[in-house]
């Protein structure tokens, strides 16, 4: 396996003794950025090539990358399967953080298998690409396992991530009443990009994000005085309907603290049950009910139905606002969380009025719809 990462962003693993399960030692990334890595070679490397047979099977003609954000952010996870007997959904989107991947599309497998059991198959990384959604042409992928020969197991761990944006440096940390220098490219056509900054306090400032005919895009964002975790999020028209492609929390004066986690048990069988799950959760991360209107409803569910079939969202509705979101039916928790963590869910709307919809699709995941009064 490639041991290629950028200086900021090292991990080792302890060679596995007799004694005690395989220990991982990581260094969290500084900033979030992709950096690509060497092919992977053995059993990773495998493991590369049944996730590009699927999508071989699906038709799905994305190009697998290798990529040490995603690398590193599946040693944390195999680290923490070596320590405990699963990864909490509001752990594993932590990790991810942590290794520089703030990509919403980012999706990951985390399971134990006996100890001489081969790489995952196709069948165990099919979950992965049902939960996808709409993707451009890239995957970028990362892969680890450690050995725990005490208790004769294998933890292994992928980290697939649909990029649709490449930033440069963006850092986790700032202090107070300095610059951020955001600079990138979007890797997709996309159209209606803006920039969101989310405070402490619920409010978000908001500047449109000019792109040249390349995609490219540099911009300034003046960083509050107060100190703090904010959050960094740009939002494009994409694939049909206005999505948040990228969500990074950061420390202002202050470490960036994990997010919080949501409700423990969110298993849902249809999106009814979805739907009201997330009127509450998102009521809850306001700190104010989600007072609904029918109007806001049926263009929530009006697009969320478009796009589970693969078709165009209509515009919202004048004075509104509709974000889409996939959500897989066996991560709602750590997506649900991702949700509800946006600039635009805790926000002060005006007025205290908005709509969760939702609509299957035939691969087995949920296409959710949120529209607000803005």
């Amino acid at each position: 396996m490639s041991s290629l990462f950028r200086t900021a962003a090292i991990a080792a693993v302890t060679a596995v003794c007799g004694c005690a399960p395989a220990k991982l030692i990581t260094i969290p990334a500084a900033t979030y950025e992709s950096a690509a890595v060497e092919g992977l070679t053995g059993d990773h490397g495998q493991l590369i090539e049944n996730l590009r047979g699927l999508l071989k099977e699906r038709r799905l003609a994305l190009q697998v990358m290798p990529d040490a954000s995603a690398t590193m952010a599946a040693k944390m996870l195999a680290n923490r399967l070596a320590q405990a007997k699963g990864v909490l959904p509001s752990e594993g989107r932590n990790m991810l953080h942590e290794a520089g991947i703030a990509d919403v599309g980012a999706r990951y497998f985390a399971a134990s298998v006996g100890y001489n059991a081969l790489v995952p198959t196709s069948e165990d990384l099919a979950p992965l690409l049902d939960s996808l959604g709409p993707v451009g042409g890239l995957l970028y992928v990362g892969a680890a396992d450690i050995k725990d020969s005490l208790n004769s197991k294998r933890h292994w761990a992928v980290v697939v991530v649909p990029r649709v944006v490449a930033v440069a440096g963006l850092s986790r940390r700032f202090e107070p009443s300095t610059k951020l220098e955001l600079k990138g490219r979007f890797l997709e056509t996309v159209a209606a990009t803006e920039l969101e900054l989310l405070k402490p306090d619920g409010t978000v400032d908001r500047s449109e994000m000019a792109l040249a005919a390349d995609g490219t895009f540099a911009t300034t964002v003046e960083m509050p005085a107060a100190a703090g975790q904010y959050v960094v999020s740009i939002l494009a028209r994409f694939k049909g309907a206005e999505r948040v492609l990228l969500a990074a929390p950061v420390g202002v004066g202050v470490p960036v603290s994990a997010w919080p986690p949501v409700a423990a048990d969110l298993a849902v069988a249809s999106e009814k049950e979805l739907e009201l799950a997330l009127v509450k959760i998102v009521g809850q991360a306001r700190g104010k009910p989600m007072a609904e209107r029918k109007e806001l409803m049926e263009a929530a569910k009006a697009c969320a139905v478009a796009q589970a079939a693969g078709q165009e969202c209509a515009p919202a509705l004048a004075g509104s606002r509709m974000v889409a979101f996939d959500v897989s039916s066996d991560a709602v928790e750590r997506m649900v969380s991702e949700i509800v963590a946006m600039p635009w869910t805790r926000a002060a709307w005006k007025p205290e009025t908005g709509a969760v919809a939702a609509a299957p699709t035939s691969a087995g995941h949920f296409v959710v719809t949120v529209a607000f009064a803005e």
